[in-house]
């Protein structure tokens, strides 16, 4: 018995130091996370947290209207996607940055405030399936540079059986090499995207069940309220969703790669069923277009490499004039020291003759007044020896007039 008491007191200080731990590094990555994938609106105090391949395209120009800048986010023409509808995910945060959060100032303001905050999840079956579909399947530019050349890409898939061996071959793949860091949000599992541990939402809604999230948003919005669950569906699939592309070991690979979003958030490891009918007719169409659809990635795929590689060159160029004009800079300011100390030299030597010229000066007028002096005693000096001449003269009369009184 002690030895039990022991050990849950261990495993309590063990969940103590890996808390303190979590909060500090993944915090951060939350952090990190909603500065490109949420929206908060100061003005409805109104917080959402995108989910992808979780109508996180349609949530966002829902926000964008709420918030007046779809407009301006239709506007823009710098986005990387390959349709207009996607341009929201690299568009919005230019047109409005303030909608982001990115520090964790603002983060706390948002907890602390009474922000309503959402998220939205998907069942996992459905959200890997059409991830691979729409990112990997099309081959989107965005998300399949870092798994070029790799078999589950270059799949061939002609029957519907290769549907389901593509997908897990896929699913193979990111189990045996993402597993523990996934490289992709869309095939990231959403606990670790959201992380409710961390950030305390208002409501995490089921996508296949909004009308709970729906009357929380009209009551909250109030006179501003807009559903955002009517708006036009985005990002069609190509190839829908259907149990038979799930295979006894995609399944396998699913509930262990989400096992956590299976938990969390109260969804069935039972397949689910499909919406709509899809047959190999519609299939071998739908092919046709995947290959339009690819040839179309591949091309703009290669353009933006093109012009990542351009813009590289031009980083480079102006790299190098940066460090150019720094070098002609620093030898313009060794010149402009050396100027200056020159000048100041100049300076110094300037004083220095200007105080030799006043004692020069002062030297003259002093050799002025002693000449003054000496012309005076020269006149003076003339004057005493015609007083002597005088005086002899004198001086021999008296000697005559003494002789002759003799």
């Amino acid at each position: 018995m002690p030895l039990h008491v022991g050990t849950i007191f261990l495993r309590m200080k063990i969940n103590e130091i890996e808390k303190k731990v979590m909060t500090s590094s993944d915090k951060q990555r939350l952090l990190d996370y909603f500065s490109w994938n949420s929206c908060a609106s100061d003005r409805r105090k109104l917080f959402y947290v995108a989910t992808p391949k979780v109508a996180c395209t349609s949530l966002k120009w829902w926000f964008a209207e709420l918030e007046g800048v779809a407009q301006a986010v239709q506007e823009q023409k710098s986005s990387s996607e390959t349709d207009p509808e996607l341009a929201i995910h690299d568009t919005l945060l230019s047109v409005a940055p303030d909608l982001f959060v990115s520090t964790p100032e603002r983060l706390v303001q948002i907890e602390e405030d009474g922000y309503f905050s959402f998220a939205l999840v998907r069942n996992p079956y459905k959200r890997i399936f059409s991830a691979w579909q729409s990112k990997i399947l099309l081959r989107e530019p965005l998300q399949i540079g870092p798994y070029q050349g790799q078999d589950f890409v270059e799949y061939p898939i002609e029957l519907m059986s290769d549907v389901a061996g593509a997908f897990e071959s896929f699913l193979e793949y990111i189990h045996a090499y993402e597993r523990d860091g996934f490289k992709d949000c869309h095939w990231t599992p959403q606990y670790d995207l959201l992380r409710p541990d961390l950030f305390s939402y208002s409501v995490i809604s089921k996508i296949e069940d909004t009308s709970a999230l729906d009357a929380a948003l009209r009551v909250h919005l109030a006179d501003a309220y807009v559903s955002p669950f009517t708006m036009t569906k985005a990002n069609e699939s190509m190839i829908p969703y259907l149990p038979e592309f799930i295979s006894s070991r995609s399944k396998e690979l699913i509930e262990d790669l989400y096992s956590q979003d299976f938990e969390e958030y109260g969804y069935s490891r039972v397949i689910p069923p499909a919406k709509e009918r899809f047959t190999q007719d519609q299939l071998t169409v739908a092919l046709k277009g995947i290959e339009l659809l690819r040839g179309r990635h591949q091309r703009m795929g290669e353009m933006r490499q093109s012009s990542i590689e351009q813009m590289s060159d031009l980083q480079k160029d102006k790299d190098w004039l940066i460090k150019e004009c720094e070098t002609w800079k620093a030898f313009g300011k060794s010149k402009e020291d050396q100027v200056y100390a020159l000048e100041a030299h100049c300076g110094a030597q300037q004083t220095h003759f200007d105080a030799l010229d006043s004692r020069c000066n002062a030297q003259e007028v002093q050799i002025a007044a002693e000449r003054e002096e000496c012309q005076i005693l020269r006149l003076a000096l003339e004057q005493s020896r015609n007083e002597v001449v005088q005086l002899k003269v004198e001086l021999d009369q008296l000697k005559v007039n003494e002789l002759k009184g003799a």
